[in-house]
């Protein structure tokens, strides 16, 4: 098959130059292309799934260009025809299609390796899916995926974190996205956590973990100075580091090789504009943060929900049936924030009688409030 394809390819393309490297190029596509790489594929599949979006929305314009990507560097490792003889098939199984390109011996080497995952987010559950489909912590003698975080799921990390659903709201997301990734590949080994990584003695990411627990490690952090100390552990202990962020539509990575780049903490990442969420909501750990949480309660109380039912009080006053207010709000909303603005509203706006009664439209309390 291999001698027909490049008698074909000769015929159409019909080099005239440089042979060896044109059988070269062509003797790894035909060996390559039965291959399935997770990476590429989740990297076409987001970019059509982006313009799909586009086109069923109307809202953004799509993309009018070329796009060209490749990395044949990879093919460099990828196994040889001499090598079907002795394939270990177990490699095979555990990632179908994958040694076609990274070879038997990386393939093996990643199902063995110990991986520690810093963060269950919208980055954390991207790369723990596509480690599991690439066969990452499948060796039952020693591969693992090590992930934690300490957060939990709120309904609106379901439309960005991939591997939630509704019945997972509230559950540690590390706890979940094991669930759910054991869903799909039962034998992929993934250890669960829900501590904080930092310079506590008494948790399980020790010094013994970092010597001897872990063989690389991801970040999919939100705040800066977890990544300094995770970048530092990598660097005493010689750690390979990849490390990932977004901020909006932004988004950066940082591969560290030991002994061969520059790490993380080697150059300084702007300051933080704000403060992460999570860390606001979870684990409050400096001034700023209870200055910052105290800000964001007494704005709730005295700027958003007065202004909120300041917009609604004539609504509701001249509202005739109060259901048909709720389905409006529904509507807009959705039910669960619609849920949380009528509890709200009733709180504020339950004391005055022409919302708990009926409407008297001579009362100076209703005309001041209206």
């Amino acid at each position: 098959d291999l001698e027909r394809f490049q008698s074909l390819l000769r015929k159409v393309a019909k080099p005239t130059t440089n042979q060896e490297k044109w059988a070269k190029i062509t003797t790894q596509f035909a060996n390559s292309c039965r291959a399935k790489f997770t990476p590429i594929q989740a990297f076409s599949g987001a970019l059509g799934a982006q313009e799909v979006l586009k086109a069923a929305t109307g809202l953004y314009n799509p993309v009018h260009q070329f796009l060209l990507y490749d990395c044949d560097e990879v093919l460099d490792n990828a196994k040889s025809e001499n090598d079907d003889s002795d394939e270990d098939q177990t490699v095979v199984d555990m990632s179908p299609g994958q040694t076609y390109i990274l070879g038997q011996s990386l393939s093996k080497k990643l199902a063995s390796s110990r991986l520690f995952l810093v963060g269950a987010g919208a980055i954390g559950c991207e790369l723990l899916k596509n480690l599991a489909a690439m066969g990452a912590g499948t060796d039952a003698k020693r591969g693992c995926i090590i992930l934690t975080d300490m957060d939990t799921i709120e309904r609106s990390n379901l439309s960005r974190q991939l591997l939630f659903r509704d019945h997972d709201v509230g559950e540690f997301k590390s706890a979940a996205a094991r669930t759910s990734m054991l869903r799909f590949l039962p034998n992929c080994r993934i250890e669960a956590h829900t501590s904080r990584v930092g310079n506590e003695e008494d948790g399980p990411f020790d010094d013994d973990f970092w010597s001897s627990g872990c063989d690389v490690v991801l970040n999919a952090l939100d705040n800066v100075e977890a990544r300094l100390f995770v970048d530092s552990q990598c660097v005493a202990n010689g750690l390979g580091l990849i490390d990932a962020g977004t901020l909006g539509p932004k988004g950066n990575v940082q591969v560290v090789v030991p002994h061969a780049s520059e790490s993380y903490g080697s150059s300084a990442d702007p300051p933080e504009p704000d403060i992460p969420v999570c860390t606001l909501k979870n684990f409050p750990y400096e001034i700023s943060h209870t200055i910052q949480w105290a800000r964001d309660l007494f704005d709730g109380y005295f700027h958003r929900r007065p202004r909120q039912a300041n917009d609604h009080v004539e609504e509701i006053a001249n509202s005739d049936n109060l259901s048909n207010f709720a389905q409006s709000l529904v509507h807009k909303l959705g039910a669960d924030a619609a849920v949380d603005m009528a509890e709200e509203l009733g709180e504020d706006l339950g004391v005055f009688p022409f919302v708990v009664g009926g409407v008297d439209k001579s009362d100076p309390e209703y005309v001041q409030a209206v």
